[in-house]
């Protein structure tokens, strides 16, 4: 459980990392300082697959294969909004926020 924890505060800090320490980042330079970002984050998450893999608690439900299935096509769904965003698509031009919509159907696969 204590890698899991580790991992999200890693995760959390290099994320708020330009707004903790401006100055700090600023040096570091933009090339630099998005590798130094990148490389936190995969420690991050490896701390957390770790830390989740090792975790001791209940199981309060199974994976039925009906979810299964939801779950995946909920991300093939996110993923597109995703690449929606950033492309000049005619779903991007009618949607307000994209990415937001990705990100909001992505935690609701991963809630499932």
């Amino acid at each position: 459980m204590l890698f899991l924890i580790l991992g999200v505060a890693l995760w959390w800090g290099a994320h708020q990392f330009r707004y903790i320490a401006p100055e700090a980042r600023a040096r570091l330079g933009e090339e630099k300082g998005k590798g130094i970002i990148a490389i936190t984050l995969v420690v991050a998450i490896v701390l957390m697959v770790i830390g989740y893999r090792s975790a001791q608690g209940a199981f309060f439900w199974g994976r039925s294969p009906m979810m299964v299935g939801i779950v995946d096509l909920l991300m093939l769904v996110s993923f597109y909004l995703f690449a929606a965003a950033g492309a000049q698509t005619r779903l991007a031009a009618r949607m307000r926020h994209p990415m937001l919509a990705g990100f909001k159907t992505w935690a609701l696969a991963h809630l499932l």
